[in-house]
């Protein structure tokens, strides 16, 4: 698996579950390595990715470490990760790991400084992570307690100092009782994958324009070719509209 494309820079940082680690380790649910994540140079004509190596070595685990944001300095990076404690999976009463949101500083090609947010907890999940481009905004997906369906779109907002505002789920224009998940937010407008809005099956992606008085449009579905009646989803786009990337799992992938 390769998914979720961010920008990083003239770079792009993905998620792929590539066995780079040497350990020989697959993760049960799908029998592929575990997640780990890769930063790529862009090819500016065609947008193709090269030269990928490894996203700040001292990250990875043996576990999951999936979809990042980094702030607008590309000092500090947001990313997915198991819940973990003394390097052994935490589980909630049901036996689930959930995952959570780490915080760290970039210090060249490692990562310092980490920290976790107060809203993460062993008994739900939050992730993918996503930074609107002034870094004021965190959006986010998560399965919390009080939410509209199986997973929820929050946001939370960021103080100047890098302090974390409560977490404010979207609403139920933007969420339903199925799944929203992987959030964008650029040039005013929130791009989504869900499974329970009306599309061509599976996840789609989405577009809602934001309003100053934080409500947000009727979510229109992007269509063909952006969207497939499999999985689509982890949609970015530059801040000129001129180019951007999508996951997906429908037929032609290698």
């Amino acid at each position: 698996s390769d998914f979720g494309a961010a920008f990083y820079g003239e770079k792009i940082i993905f998620t792929s579950a590539r066995d780079t680690t040497g350990v020989d380790k697959l993760y049960s649910w799908n029998k592929e390595p575990f997640l780990d994540l890769y930063v790529a140079d862009r090819n500016t004509n065609d947008g193709s990715l090269f030269s990928e190596k490894v996203f700040l070595p001292n990250v990875m685990t043996k576990y999951h470490e999936a979809t990042a944001t980094v702030t607008p300095d590309l000092k500090t990076v947001y990313y997915t990760t198991n819940v973990v404690m003394k390097n052994k999976l935490i589980i909630d009463d049901s036996r689930t790991n959930n995952f959570q949101i780490i915080k760290g500083t970039i210090d060249g090609d490692k990562l310092v400084k980490t920290e976790k947010f107060f809203f993460n907890s062993k008994d739900y999940s939050v992730g993918h992570p996503s930074l609107s481009e002034d870094g004021k905004w965190l959006f986010f997906a998560s399965d919390m307690p009080g939410g509209y369906g199986e997973t929820d779109l929050y946001v939370c907002s960021v103080a100047d100092d890098g302090t974390m505002g409560s977490p404010k789920n979207l609403g139920p224009t933007i969420n339903t009782i199925g799944n929203e998940l992987f959030p964008f937010f650029r040039n005013g407008t929130l791009y989504f994958s869900s499974d329970g809005h009306y599309g061509w099956g599976d996840l789609d992606v989405y577009q809602s324009k934001f309003s100053p008085n934080f409500t947000f449009s009727e979510p229109k579905n992007l269509g063909s070719p952006i969207n497939s009646n499999k999985d689509d989803f982890a949609f970015i786009i530059d801040a000129k509209d001129a180019y951007g990337y999508v996951s997906s799992n429908r037929a032609g992938g290698k």
